[in-house]
């Protein structure tokens, strides 16, 4: 099972045209969204709590094997240094839940490169990890290399915690490994990059994409269930913490819209399926 998607849905206008149909405004961009994704990462919870009449609208649009990746709020997570309040952290899971459901593949915690492991960065996330782990479904990108450890693997596979994989600033390090909990993986192809701004495109390479592919195809063998963002990427595989059901792998975009392969996006993610899919028939046809 592999969920491809990206980390968010109304990049607009920018999408419109060389993604979305002609026509396409920022009401009807989800949309269109879910025609053509099983998933999507939302960067927007990052920034901000979505209000009710928010999550009630994409409640209405998503499908209900649609699955979404909120990110928690930076306010909540970075800027506490994982050391969260409960009840507003607490009200915005609960909030999620009740409105999105099953939907809810993971809660993705994304610290900062600057949240290094100390003694006390480490019982924050301990203690955050232990609390929380039982009651939602999360995945956590620690992007400071001081973080890659066995102890930290085996912590989270006990606690059923995805680790976020991805391609960023420490390139080789980043690559050299990649392990996760038993039943799912949550990798984020982004390309290196000093920083994405306004009127900037940032391409995953395709060295990074080769060797993430050889992961994915190898995550797959092993049952593990898998995911995978870029800036119009994410292949995820994930189990519902309150549900059982997943949609089914490789969905088919039903309209001719988001079929088109001049779409660079729909080009770059049938390009890592295909490869997906090659490595994985190569695996099973080797003696």
């Amino acid at each position: 099972m592999i969920w491809l998607g990206t980390a968010g849905w109304s990049y607009l206008p920018d999408w419109v045209g060389p993604f979305y149909p002609p026509g396409t405004s920022s009401s009807d961009a989800l949309s269109r969204y879910v025609e053509a994704f099983p998933f999507v990462e939302i960067d927007s919870t990052f920034y901000a709590a979505p209000a009710v009449t928010t999550l009630q609208k994409w409640a209405k649009v998503m499908p209900p094997t649609f699955r979404v990746a909120p990110k928690a709020p930076k306010q909540l997570t970075q800027e506490t240094g994982l050391r969260v309040p409960d009840i507003p952290f607490g009200h915005f899971c609960d909030s999620l839940y009740e409105h999105l459901g099953e939907r809810i593949a993971r809660i993705v915690v994304q610290m900062p490169p600057s949240f290094a492991r100390t003694t006390d960065n480490a019982w924050a996330l301990r203690r955050f990890v232990e609390q929380w782990s039982a009651r939602i479904s999360l995945a956590i990108e620690l992007r400071n290399m001081s973080w890659r450890t066995d102890g930290l693997q085996q912590f989270c596979r006990e606690h059923q915690v995805t680790l976020v994989g991805h391609d960023l600033h420490d390139y080789d390090l980043s690559r050299a490994s990649y392990d996760t909990s038993d039943d799912a993986a949550y990798i984020r192809l982004i390309g290196q990059h000093d920083g994405i701004g306004k009127g900037r495109i940032v391409r995953p390479q395709t060295e990074a994409r080769a060797w993430w592919v050889g992961q994915i195809a190898d995550l797959i063998a092993r049952g593990v269930r898998t995911s995978t963002w870029s800036p119009t990427i994410t292949t995820k595989a994930m189990r519902p913490k309150r549900s059982g059901r997943l949609p089914p792998s490789w969905p088919t975009p039903t309209y001719p819209w988001c079929r088109s392969r001049a779409c660079p996006t729909v080009r770059w993610i049938c390009s890592v399926r295909e490869h997906v899919e090659a490595r994985a028939v190569s695996s099973i046809c080797s003696p």
